[in-house]
């Protein structure tokens, strides 16, 4: 059986860095970045302006569809200010160990939020991409 086409907006456009994307119920949310080439220059997966009007819990999964021996930092910014910084393996973040667990936090609202990944070891060209999802808070 083919797969069908998804016909509701939502569906059409999911991958959106800039953007928190409401699902129907309106109380969970997600943001994927697709996949980004990323190299020794500090490279934006996601940035999102303005969160909204409420606070929100969101969780990060971040990926590679390649091998590498290269480090990678990973930075999360609230309103241009680092709140997560963290060098790891390319192989570890990318989950080739198994080892790499998603990142959650608490964000409130009416910030903007970055998502940055930066190889650290050299100028090579990574693929990755992070997957942000989440709820918002009463």
């Amino acid at each position: 059986m083919p797969i069908i086409s998804p016909t509701a907006p939502s569906a059409v456009d999911a991958v959106s860095p800039v953007q928190l994307r409401t699902t129907d119920n309106n109380r969970a949310f997600y943001v994927y970045s697709g996949l980004q080439n990323v190299d020794e220059n500090e490279t934006t997966l996601l940035s999102i302006g303005d969160i909204g009007k409420r606070d929100i819990f969101i969780a990060f999964e971040v990926g590679a569809n390649t091998l590498s021996s290269d480090d990678v930092e990973i930075k999360i910014k609230v309103n241009g200010t680092d709140i997560y910084v963290s060098k790891n393996p390319s192989s570890y973040v990318g989950g080739n160990q198994s080892g790499f667990d998603e990142l959650r936090f608490i964000i409130p609202a009416n910030t903007s939020l970055e998502f940055t990944i930066k190889n650290v070891t050299d100028n090579s060209s990574l693929p990755f991409y992070v997957a942000g999802y989440g709820n918002y808070l009463e």
